[in-house]
């Protein structure tokens, strides 16, 4: 199956939230998810391949169960499907309704410090310090590592362009790692005031303001899907039209992503992970989305081994955990809810065992995949997705 390659173009300002309540005169501001989880956009796909099947009311009282044949049910996804993303990305330009040389931010790697100016993490001697379960965040400590009280704060969103992303995992520290949201996108915080129901009058302690973000031309959202459709189910239908994204009659143009930027294309190959690795080289697995994991300091990989060739968490660099949820239109109730590590997680893994060629697939069966965690449902909506950086002096 070949992937749809997908950007999303919002046409005004979006706020994400969640799941906390949002009640007026309760809460009076409002940060919301940015960016948005993977469960936001896996809803976008289903109703964009909904939406053009002749003879089906996604309205009040629709077939619930075609509804479910076709996209699967809320819960998950058909058998096979399989999204990517979402990514926050720019391009260079638009030729009718494709986007061309599109470039994607990924969430910068907490190893490299929680916060722009940090201490790179150690790469000497690592061991796992888990905090107690009582804990609020899940969080390993990486020895000479900054303090676990920064990262316990909630990390400001930071992003790596294309070619700083692939100086990081060749194994060079970007130099222009930055921070804070890429340069296509902007803060925008809004008031608003509730009303009282009926009047043209305010309601007293009724104001709230919410994080909402703009995005500037030719950027927006990038998101891949593979799976096959039935049923009248056709993939143009993911790269053609508007969408409603991020509130209500609020809106997006979709477009198909007529190619990736050089960079980005050489982040997803593997060519900078060595073919035969020696035994006991380390090397650092992170998130690019958020992952739902049992144990976040020791999280289970799949596939653990290749041959007699094995991989095992040395350390681990996550960030304070979220919960997520949702709701289903469908059943009218809220979906199940839960604890995720942020995007940008990482681990520090260790190969042993086997031949240097088993030992070289296994690292590269981590690139560009969703090896962690043990819910294939949550990883076939785009959680956990990651990638494979060197490091400055493995033994390669």
């Amino acid at each position: 199956m070949r992937w749809t390659d997908i950007a999303i173009a919002p046409l005004g300002a979006l706020y994400f939230g969640d799941g906390r309540p949002l009640t007026a005169g309760e809460t009076d501001h409002g940060v919301g998810r940015f960016p948005p989880s993977p469960r936001t956009f896996q809803g976008l796909v289903r109703t964009a391949l909904l939406r053009e099947v002749n003879g089906l009311d996604l309205g009040p009282g629709a077939d619930q169960d075609r509804i479910a044949a076709l996209v699967g049910p809320p819960d998950r996804l058909p058998e096979g499907w399989q999204i990517v993303g979402p990514w926050l990305a720019e391009w260079d330009s638009e030729t009718g309704d494709r986007a061309d040389a599109v470039a994607p931010w990924l969430p910068r790697p907490l190893y490299l410090g929680e916060r722009p100016g940090a201490p790179e993490r150690s790469l000497e001697t690592v061991e796992i310090k888990p905090l107690g379960t009582d804990m609020k965040w899940d969080l390993g400590e990486a020895v000479g590592s900054a303090s676990i009280a920064d990262a316990r704060a909630r990390q400001r969103p930071a992003f790596l362009k294309p070619a700083a992303l692939r100086n990081l995992l060749a194994g060079s520290r970007p130099s222009d790692a930055d921070g804070g949201l890429p340069r296509f996108v902007q803060a925008e915080p809004r008031t608003g005031l509730a009303l009282e129901p009926g009047k043209s009058v305010a309601r007293t302690g009724m104001l709230y303001t919410l994080g909402f973000h703009r995005f500037a031309d030719q950027a927006g959202f990038v998101l891949r899907f593979r799976g096959t459709l039935t049923g009248g189910l056709s993939s143009t239908a993911l790269t053609r039209g508007v969408a409603t994204i991020g509130g209500r009659n609020r809106l997006a143009r979709l477009l198909a992503v007529s190619n990736w930027s050089r960079d980005f294309r050489a982040a997803l190959a593997t060519d900078h992970l060595p073919a035969a690795p020696g035994d006991g080289d380390r090397f650092w697995l992170w998130t690019t989305t958020p992952a739902a994991v049992d144990c976040p300091w020791a999280p289970v990989l799949t596939p653990e081994r290749i041959g007699d060739a094995r991989a095992t968490v040395v350390t681990a660099v996550v960030g304070r955990t979220e919960r997520i949820g949702g709701f289903s239109l469908a059943e009218g109730c809220s979906a199940a809810v839960r604890t995720h590590v942020p995007a940008g997680s990482a681990w520090l893994i260790a190969l042993d065992g086997g031949s240097a060629e088993d030992r070289g697939a296994l690292l590269r069966s981590f690139h560009d995949a969703f090896p962690l965690g043990t819910d294939p449902g949550a990883s076939a909506m785009g959680f956990g997705h990651t990638l494979v950086s060197r490091l400055p002096h493995a033994r390669t």
